[in-house]
């Protein structure tokens, strides 16, 4: 996950709207705290999930931007384009193209001609209890989202993650 930060500047600190309770820490730090707040109030702590229940749902989680840790991280954006980057020997890569979702398998291509396809394996929102809080400090709670794939990504990782903290 460290290697995540040099693409997408560490995290932010944000305030719920709701107030119910502090998001304080969102890692990539381009991701909504609704797009948080869909995730933890959706999903149970520690639960592994095989089956996608609701695929609109699970689309609007993807759009944003993931850690593909260790080596870089991507960005799934609204209009149906991807960005990524990888970091390798201290030189950055950048991926560009166009995504889809459906029948729980992510589709990437560079050229909307040939289309790689990734399988959604299962996905799991981790509770995280102290070996990660010294990252987070100041929060009482760290969560991480990840989805693993079937495949490798960008030639990157087979698993994309999301942390984030409240107070």
């Amino acid at each position: 996950m460290v290697s995540g930060y040099f693409f997408f500047n560490n995290s932010v600190i944000a305030e719920n709207p709701l107030k119910d309770e502090e998001i304080t820490k969102i890692a990539p730090k381009e991701n909504s705290i609704d797009k948080i707040l869909l995730i933890k109030n959706n999903f149970e702590k520690n639960k592994k999930y095989t089956d996608i229940e609701n695929e609109k749902t699970f689309k609007d989680i993807l759009i944003g931007s993931w850690f593909l840790s260790p080596a870089g991280g991507i960005e799934f954006k609204n209009d149906g384009r991807f960005e990524a980057k990888r970091l390798d020997d201290q030189d950055i890569k950048k991926f560009s193209g166009f995504w889809e979702f459906s029948d729980s398998t992510l589709r990437l291509s560079f050229d909307k001609i040939i289309w790689e396809k990734y399988r959604v394996k299962d996905y799991k929102l981790w509770f995280e209890d102290y070996h990660l809080r010294k990252y987070w400090r100041g929060s009482k709670e760290v969560y991480s989202f990840s989805i693993s794939f079937d495949k490798i990504i960008c030639d990157m990782s087979s698993f994309l993650q999301i942390s984030f903290s409240i107070k």
